[in-house]
Order: structure tokens, then sequence, then C-alpha cells
């Protein structure tokens, strides 16, 4: 299945308004389980997008940044095992291994954000010297609005620029391998439960 231009501007939409949330943590929209579910309902199926959800929710339950540890991006997780079970055609379990590099590099993008943002703070200290609560949001503002843009690029990018390089890769895959990823996929959820019941 291929996707349109305008699911493609959807999906990125959705991604800069959940990125937001993923910065401010306010709403929990940035959750797996709710992008896949967004990201569902974009692409026509509903169901693949809450089962991909629950899926991917579960493997990142215990994946919580502290401090300034970085982790692989659950929202991206979300909203690519959601976008590859629906256009290839392929069970949320063997999707879900696919979408791993996608949130690695989310993660490996949002290290380097971070380290811009690091510069952000000699401005904002000014500010705050001078009582500029106007420049203090404007400074808030903009870290928003960039943060909101990497999760749109990233998800247009990876799903409407790049769906035919992505198909073709898949469809290059064994059917032992695609088996194994099945595998792979039903197991990490069971893993990401034992890490949370771990620290809990």
């Amino acid at each position: 299945m291929q996707i349109t231009l305008l699911q493609g501007i959807l999906l990125a939409s959705m991604a800069f308004i959940v990125g937001l949330d993923d910065l401010m943590e306010a709403f929990f929209l940035f959750r797996p389980i709710m992008v896949a579910t967004f990201s569902g309902i974009i692409l026509n199926d509903l169901e693949t997008g809450v089962i991909a959800g629950g899926l991917v929710e579960l493997a990142f339950a215990g994946l919580t940044p502290a401090g300034g540890a970085s982790v692989p991006n659950g929202t991206i997780a979300g909203i690519m095992t959601t976008y590859l079970a629906i256009t290839q055609g392929i069970k949320p379990s063997e999707a879900f291994p696919l979408a791993l590099p996608f949130c690695f590099l989310m993660q490996y993008l949002g290290t380097l954000k971070g380290t811009i943002f690091a510069f952000f703070m000699k401005p904002a200290d000014n500010m705050a010297e001078k009582g500029d609560a106007k420049g203090l949001v404007r400074l808030h503002v903009l870290t928003l609005i960039i943060t909101g843009l990497c999760f749109a690029v990233v998800t247009f990018l990876c799903t409407y620029a790049a769906q035919d390089l992505i198909t073709s890769i898949v469809n290059s895959f064994p059917e032992r391998l695609m088996n194994g990823l099945s595998v792979a996929g039903g197991l990490l959820p069971a893993v990401g439960f034992c890490m949370l019941l771990a620290v809990l």
C-alpha cells in the first residue's frame, strides 16, 4: 500500500504536535499507544494502530529517561510500527523490530538537539537577570518549534518520502527472517514489562 501526500502531511503534522508534548510531557500524547492510534486513523486502519500501539507501549514501558539519559524514542517507534504494518501488509509484531532503527535515529537526533539547546542557557540566564519574561517565553517557544519540526521532518521523510525504498527492503527479506522478526517483536513487550517490574 502506498500512502498519499495528504496522509504523509497529516502524519508529519501529528508528529509535530506530539513532538511538542514530548518536550512538555503535558498530555502524554507522545506515548506509543497514542501516536500509533492516531497513525492508524490517518492511514485508515484504526484496529492495526491500536494493536501496534499496545505492543510498542509495553515494550517501552520500562524505558524512561532519567536525568540526562537518552533512550530510544518510543514516539517514532509507535508511528513507524503502525506505518510499516499497514503499508507492508505485515503483522505489528513483525513491523515492530523493523521500526527500531527509526527510533534509534530519533534518539541520536534528540541527543544532538539537547546539545544545541545547551547553548540557549547563557542567553536564558541573561534574560532572567534582566527580568525579560517575554524573551524567555520566546526562547521556550523556539525550543518547542525545533522539537516539533524534528519529529515532523523525520516522520515525513521516513513515511512518505522513503516509502518506495522501505517497500523494496521489506520485500527483499526472506520468509524465515520475517518469522524471526515476528517472534522477536512478540518478545520485546515482555522484556519491556520485565524492565518496568524490575524498577518497581
